[in-house]
């Protein structure tokens, strides 16, 4: 009973302190802004690290939870598309310093918290047995990175060839990529066709282009889809928001039971129907945000460091197993999560000076 109760008081916790100063506003200013993002996210990587606990201090709460993980790797996709596609709108040029921007910020993030994990493991006692081991280490990509990098390229491939095609005759044939279908570019539904491709790819062949992530990687192309639906949705959102929150529900419930029936078949089961249903999450929490918002100082806080909980949660895992082996489920969870995000925050407080000091490098 004590393995239920003491999970379940973190959730109970983690609740009222993600709804604490939640608003309620009929006319707020975006659908999806800045400052929502960063608290979605924040509640997001608290679901998904809660996925990733050990095997061992899993507990029944803790598996429902992961039950959502899926949703927040999407949101993350998301987040990541949208705001590519907000920038090439906003910053003009924006596709000649794409990768001078883009990089640093998810490949210094990822080196320090190699580095990180390599001092935890040295204090633990693990010696690398060579120089190779250890630049191994300290030079490996998470497979969520990877594919926001092959993602990344997708998106500034064909976005280059459209601005190319305008500025050379020799590429005029391309100049359709600026053509729009149904108040979308070709070159976005492109980018939407091309990452439905490689996630059928992964889920079909053993070309596992997503290594073990079949559909949430489409977050990319919701992101490039919402950033063209979002100004039509706040406004059909403000009168019937309601029902469209009943419908997203009710997709979601429909979907989720029948995910729960057919799951053991192939393709229908484990790739389509787990796709919408992760879908359905994701429209369901963007209508409610129209009009909820919040504003908790918990969720904005680890939303501010959500990369960094998710890259250094597993190192942070495995300190722990060997410092409270004997833990109950219930004490890890109270001790695990806390010590991510203060890990997570510490790196953070280094990565934002780090990019802030490469920015000025590469500006001048």
């Amino acid at each position: 009973m004590l393995s239920l109760i003491v999970p379940c008081a973190f959730f109970l916790f983690f609740l009222l302190t993600a709804v604490f100063k939640i608003g309620y506003s009929k006319d707020k200013d975006s659908l999806l802004g800045l400052s929502d993002s960063i608290h979605i996210r924040g509640i997001s990587a608290v679901v998904v690290i809660l996925n990733h606990l050990p095997t061992a201090y899993a507990s029944a709460p803790t598996r429902a939870a992961g039950m959502l993980a899926a949703s927040g790797v999407t949101f993350f996709f998301l987040f990541s598309a949208y705001g590519l596609r907000m920038s090439m709108e906003d910053k003009p040029g924006y596709l000649r310093r794409f990768w001078l921007t883009r990089l640093p910020a998810v490949l210094i993030p990822t080196l320090t918290t190699n580095l990180f994990s390599l001092l935890l493991a040295l204090a633990r006692g693990e010696v690398p047995t060579s120089f190779g081991a250890v630049l191994r280490r300290l030079t490996s990509v998470n497979s969520w990175v990877q594919i926001l990098l092959i993602l990344y390229a997708v998106f500034w491939l064909i976005h280059g060839l459209r601005e190319l095609s305008l500025r050379h005759r020799g590429l005029s044939a391309l100049s359709f990529l600026g053509r729009k279908l149904c108040g979308v570019s070709i070159a976005d539904w492109s980018i939407c066709a091309v990452t439905l491709a490689l996630s059928l790819i992964t889920r079909l062949t053993a070309f596992k282009v997503f290594a073990l992530w079949t559909f949430q990687p489409l977050g990319f192309a919701y992101g490039i889809l919402f950033y063209y639906a979002s100004p039509y949705l706040y406004k059909a959102l403000r009168t019937k928001w309601l029902p469209a929150l009943f419908a997203g529900g009710a997709f979601t419930a429909f979907f989720g039971l029948c995910y729960f029936k057919f799951r053991a078949v192939p393709f229908v089961g484990d790739w389509l129907l787990h796709l919408l249903v992760h879908l359905g999450v994701v429209a369901t929490v963007i209508v409610l945000n129209r009009r909820v918002s919040f504003h908790s100082p918990v969720t904005r806080a680890l939303g501010t460091v959500s990369f960094e909980m998710y890259l250094v949660h597993g190192t942070v895992y495995k300190a722990l197993s060997v410092l409270i082996p004997g833990a109950s489920p219930g004490v890890f969870l109270w001790v695990a999560i806390p010590s991510v995000f203060l890990c997570a925050a510490m790196l953070h407080f280094f990565n934002s000076r780090l990019l802030r000091g490469f920015k000025r490098l590469t500006s001048r």
